[in-house]
C-alpha cells in the first residue's frame, strides 16, 4: 500500500526519453522513481533478449515479442501483470466488473498502471494523434468531483485530473477491443499492472550487471529457440532473409513494409533501454571494455535508425532502389551486431 499518495501529486516529471515508446516501462519506471527507488533503471530488466514469434498471418512470417520481465528475476514478483485472456486473474468478464476493482485500489492509496486510447485523452496536444494504447498511472479518485488523478510521464507530461468521461472514453474504446499490438502480442485495455515497493531491499549492482549481461549473450547473441520462436539476432537475420524472399516473390510490399517497421520500432526502443542500462552500470561497476561496447551500441544505433528511416521512406514510394538501400542497410546492422558479440563476452568473463 502507498502511504504517502502526496509524493503523486507532487511529482513533477523528469526526464525518461529513452522510455517513452515502451510505456508499460515507463510507468513502473515512473512509480519507482517518485516511491525514491535509488536508481530504478539497475532494477529493469535491459537485456536484450526479444524474440520473434512465427505467424502464419504475417506476410513476414514473424512477429515481434516482448516475453520478459520487465524488472530482473529476483524482483520479478515486484511487478503484477493482470489480465483476463484466459480468465487466471480475475474473474472479471466487462469493464464495469473491472472498474469496481479499479476503484479500490485508488481508495486504499494504491497506484495502477492502466492502459487508454491515446486518442481520446484530452491532455494530449496533437492534431495528428490516432488511436494507440499507451500507458498510464492513476493514483487516486474523487468520486464527488467524478474525476482521476493520473500521471502521464511521457512526451507530453501530465499530472492531473481527468473526468471520468474522458477517461472511460480511453480506457473503453471500442477500436482495441480484441485488437492486440502488431495484431497478436499486447492484450486489450482490460490489461492493468500494480507495482509493489514496499520492504525493498537494494541489490547488488554488480549482480544486476551480470544478468542483464548474461541474457543478453543468450537471448540476443545466441542460437535462437526454436523452429516457432526466434530469440535476438538468429531471428533479425531471418528477418531480413524473409523480406529477401517477399519481395522477389512479388509480394505485396506496402504491407510487408509496415510489418517491418513496426518489428524495428520495437527492436531500436529496446537497443535504446538497454544502451540506458549499461550507461548506468558504468557509473556503478566502471569497465574499460563497457565503454568501448557503449560507443560500438550508440553508433550501430544510429545505422538501425537509418535502416527504419529507409523503410519508411520505402513505404511512400517503393522501388528496386529502395529494396537494395534497405537490403545492404540490414546487411550492415546484422554484420555489426555480430562485431559486438566477442566483446560482451569479454566483459562478461571478467566481470
Amino acid at each position: 500500500m502507498k502511504k504517502n499518495i502526496e509524493r503523486y501529486y507532487k511529482f513533477g516529471g523528469t526526464d525518461n526519453r529513452e522510455l517513452i515508446n515502451s510505456c508499460i516501462t515507463n510507468c513502473i519506471y515512473t512509480i519507482l522513481q517518485i516511491e525514491k527507488i535509488n536508481n530504478p533503471i539497475m532494477y529493469l530488466d535491459c537485456s536484450l533478449c526479444f524474440c520473434l514469434k512465427r505467424d502464419d498471418n504475417s506476410l513476414l512470417g514473424y512477429s515481434y515479442s516482448c516475453e520478459r520481465e520487465i524488472l530482473i528475476t529476483e524482483y520479478s514478483e515486484r511487478v503484477i501483470e493482470h489480465n483476463n485472456l484466459d480468465y487466471y486473474d480475475y474473474d472479471y468478464y466487462s469493464y464495469e466488473e473491472l472498474w469496481e476493482t479499479h476503484k479500490h485500489n485508488l481508495k486504499e492509496n494504491k497506484p495502477i498502471v492502466l492502459l487508454c486510447d491515446l486518442y481520446y485523452l484530452d491532455y494530449y496536444k496533437n492534431i495528428n494523434k490516432q488511436h494507440r494504447l499507451h500507458g498510464i498511472i492513476a493514483y487516486d479518485i474523487d468520486e464527488i468531483n467524478e474525476t482521476l488523478q493520473i500521471i502521464d510521464n511521457g512526451s507530453q507530461f501530465y499530472n492531473g485530473p481527468i473526468t471520468m468521461e474522458v477517461f472511460k472514453r480511453a480506457w473503453c474504446s471500442e477500436y482495441f477491443d480484441n485488437m492486440n499490438l502488431l495484431e497478436n502480442e499486447i492484450p486489450s485495455n482490460k490489461v492493468w499492472f500494480e507495482v509493489v515497493t514496499d520492504n525493498w531491499i537494494e541489490y547488488n549492482y554488480q549482480r544486476i550487471y551480470q544478468i542483464n549481461l548474461y541474457k543478453t549473450i543468450k537471448y540476443y547473441y545466441g542460437s535462437g529457440e526454436g523452429k516457432n520462436i526466434l530469440a535476438g539476432l538468429v531471428g533479425l537475420e531471418l528477418l531480413l532473409q524473409r523480406f529477401q524472399l517477399c519481395y522477389r516473390n512479388g509480394m505485396n510490399m506496402e504491407v510487408v513494409l509496415k510489418e517491418l517497421k513496426d518489428i524495428l520500432f520495437e527492436v531500436i526502443n529496446r537497443k535504446k533501454l538497454n544502451r540506458l542500462f549499461l550507461c548506468s552500470s558504468y557509473k556503478e561497476v566502471p569497465n574499460v571494455k563497457l565503454d568501448s561496447y557503449i560507443s560500438l551500441l550508440e553508433n550501430d544505433l544510429v545505422v538501425w535508425n537509418g535502416l527504419y528511416n529507409l523503410v519508411l521512406k520505402g513505404m511512400v514510394g517503393f522501388n528496386e532502389r529502395i529494396f537494395n538501400k534497405i537490403e545492404n542497410k540490414y546487411i550492415v546492422c546484422l554484420s555489426n551486431e555480430r562485431s559486438r558479440e566477442k566483446l560482451l563476452k569479454e566483459i562478461f568473463d571478467n566481470c
